[in-house]
């Protein structure tokens, strides 16, 4: 009988000690859950046309790697252990006649606002991004002029967005930016600093 007891003490003890480290790892992902998310999404950029030209409406699909920093954010609970880090790119295609495609590419920072999604299902963030937006317009009399052009210029991408966390690893993420393109070619005027909205919708799996 003390043998079996002994036995049992000490399963009970080996089970709170792996136990342990399990619990601190799961808290220590914070609201992200697990540590990488790969993310294929559709994109929509209501890109700046110049000057008294309002916007062109561009559509395209891209993918998104996340990293999750939490567990990298040590023992004490601090922004970083809400924080996610992105690498991304999207495109958009010529469609409809508009003479242009686009790539958007570059990194992003995602932090949450709270340690759990509310509810178990909402989980807002703000994002700072920051890459590259490369334009190449074709076509005489094209959306930027006549002949083929193309250029890169530096984007800057606040926003705002939603995680909501679903069974089997899976996760949709609604996103909304300002995608700030400095010194833009214009197909009116001359270059400038434009806004852009850029509305993102992915789904997601962790690992």
């Amino acid at each position: 009988m003390r043998s079996y007891e002994r036995l049992r003490t000490s399963m009970l003890v080996a089970s709170a000690a792996l136990g342990a480290p399990l619990a601190a790892s799961a808290q220590a992902l914070g609201p992200q859950r697990q540590l990488l998310v790969v993310e294929p999404y559709y994109a929509n950029i209501q890109l700046d046309h110049g000057k008294g030209r309002g916007r062109m409406s561009l559509d395209g699909y891209g993918a998104r790697l996340w990293v999750n920093l939490a567990p990298f954010s040590g023992s004490s609970p601090n922004v970083i252990g809400k924080t996610a880090l992105a690498l991304f790119a999207h495109y958009t295609p010529d469609r409809g006649g508009s003479d242009i495609t686009t790539w958007h590419y570059g990194a992003e920072l995602d932090t949450h606002f709270v340690d759990y999604p509310i509810a178990g299902r909402l989980d807002p963030f703000v994002s700072l991004g920051a890459g590259a937006f490369r334009t190449r317009a074709s076509g005489a009399g094209g959306a930027y002029g006549a002949g083929a052009a193309t250029s890169t210029k530096f984007a800057f991408t606040p926003g705002l967005g939603v995680r909501v966390p679903l069974a089997n690893r899976l996760q949709l993420r609604g996103d909304a930016h300002d995608m700030i393109i400095f010194s833009q070619r214009q197909a009116v005027g001359a270059n400038r600093t434009s806004n852009n909205p850029e509305f993102l919708a992915g789904l997601g799996l962790t690992f």
